[in-house]
């Protein structure tokens, strides 16, 4: 809660207009589920600006506006309305900011930061359910990991909290940088490096630059967790200035696995070589994303034992290597989005299912700029290699992995293209049989989801 002075302070804005109304305040961007009494704030996007509904926030009795300065005429018809003041500041993405790391700095509780090209999701929520075992846990929704996202979450902090688990995504330099300083996070995770945003990153090593600036201003006491198997991380063991801990498969890590067996809806491993772990998860990857989550509970004195307690009931995020069956045939719905990495992990897990046909549906993977042709294409190749049944690619950009996947020697009837994912779903309609296992991946752009309607929705078929 904010009182006008705590704003004025928070974004170094200016009050342009008084009101009569004394208090604290909540603060909203979207006019939708805006409640009484709270402070619109008026956020520019690429598709929508929310200087086009400062009336209806006002209606909804709004307290109070935060605006652009270059947007002062948007308010010109208000005079009249009842009592509401006016801020307007520079930029009102960063007075965003500005106000969730004002208001974090309220509260000294631990703040987990996520940040890596996959897995950031899953771990966020594995770690957050293990914890709520013991604490009184924030974490953000879904995949709301910009900065928009983040200071939302961090503006819901309050008193009862005991700790904070915060996604940290990004798409271009300094992004990351950005977000770390406005929620300081006091544990910083980065589950991997690979090629992901590569459109504004360009290469590996930008990737890397950027999310270890998540480590940038950490001190001695704070904690560093990184996956102790990605080559790309080895030199954090030289640059970390802070306390560090490591998580993979190879047995120096500090969170270890070995042992690993492969189920149908899941894996069995050991934890250092002791603790028995079970996780109804999909696809390795997501042994790391386990270990690192029990290497934050260990910050917490939750032990091995009862850390895996919680990992045991996890279920997959929806949209996450979620495992569905419906009619006799298994879905690995994995629609929300996909990289090179995350997509040959993905394909692995397909491939590792016997005595099923299998079936991969894998839409365009964006963002990759130069690189783009050279990745579809090792989808492509990797679908022959991997003995999947049927590939079929969907939008512009994948057919250069369908003819990845001819030249690797899949028969010209088992490779397909569609032009979108309604039709990819349809297509398969005709062609699954039960006992097929169907792996259905791509960008969020794409809306993968579209093919798995085509199963349950007949609007889509």
């Amino acid at each position: 809660m904010f009182t006008v002075e705590d704003i004025l302070k928070a974004t170094d804005a200016k009050l342009i207009k008084k009101s009569s109304s004394t208090g604290s305040y909540g603060i909203s961007i979207d006019t939708r589920t805006i409640m009484p009494e709270e402070v619109f704030l008026a956020i520019e996007g690429k598709v929508f600006n929310g200087h086009d509904f400062l009336n209806e926030a006002l209606k909804k009795g709004a307290a109070g506006c935060i605006i652009s300065e270059d947007k002062l005429s948007k308010v010109a018809d208000f005079n009249n309305q009842r009592p509401f003041f006016l801020i307007a500041a520079s930029n009102t993405y960063n007075a965003l900011g500005n106000l969730a790391g004002f208001h974090r700095k309220k509260f000294n509780i631990p703040i987990v930061g996520i940040t890596g090209s996959n897995g950031k999701t899953t771990t966020k929520d594995l770690i957050a359910s293990i914890l709520s075992e013991k604490l009184n846990v924030l974490k953000t929704p879904g995949t709301q990991n910009n900065l928009i996202g983040i200071s939302l979450a961090l503006l819901k902090l309050n008193s009862k909290h005991q700790a904070c688990v915060l996604e940290m995504g990004t798409n271009f330099p300094g992004e990351i940088r950005e977000i770390a300083k406005i929620a300081k996070p006091n544990i910083g995770i980065i589950t991997n490096i690979g090629p992901s945003h590569l459109e504004f990153l360009k290469d590996l090593q930008t990737v890397y630059q950027e999310k270890s600036a998540i480590f940038t201003d950490f001190e001695k006491q704070d904690l560093a967790i990184w996956n102790g198997d990605d080559p790309m991380l080895a030199d954090l063991f030289h640059l970390s200035k802070c306390r560090s801990k490591t998580f993979g498969l190879r047995p120096e890590c500090d969170f270890s696995a070995s042992e690993i067996k492969s189920k149908e809806d899941g894996f069995e491993f050991l934890v250092n070589d002791k603790f028995k772990a079970r996780i109804n998860i999909l696809a390795e990857h997501n042994i790391y994303n386990a270990l690192c989550a029990i290497a934050v509970a260990s910050e917490f004195d939750i032990d091995i034992p009862k850390a895996l307690e919680a990992l045991a009931s996890f279920k997959s995020p929806q949209m996450r290597m979620q495992l569905l069956e419906v009619k006799d045939i298994l879905i690995i719905n994995d629609c929300y989005n996909s990289n090179p990495k995350s997509m040959k992990s993905a394909i692995s897990t397909l491939s590792g299912f016997k005595d099923r046909r299998k079936i991969l549906v894998s839409g365009d993977m964006l963002e990759l700029g130069e690189a783009s042709a050279y990745f579809h294409h090792h989808v492509g190749k990797e679908a022959a290699e991997n003995s999947i049944d049927i590939f079929i690619g969907v939008g512009e950009l994948s057919k250069e992995a369908v003819q990845a996947a001819l030249k690797a020697g899949m028969d010209l009837k088992s490779v397909l293209h569609c032009e979108n994912s309604t039709e990819a779903g349809r297509l398969l309609l005709k062609i699954v049989k039960p006992k097929d296992v169907v792996l259905i991946k791509g960008s969020r752009a794409i809306k993968m989801e579209q093919a798995l309607e085509c199963f349950t929705t007949y609007s889509t078929r």
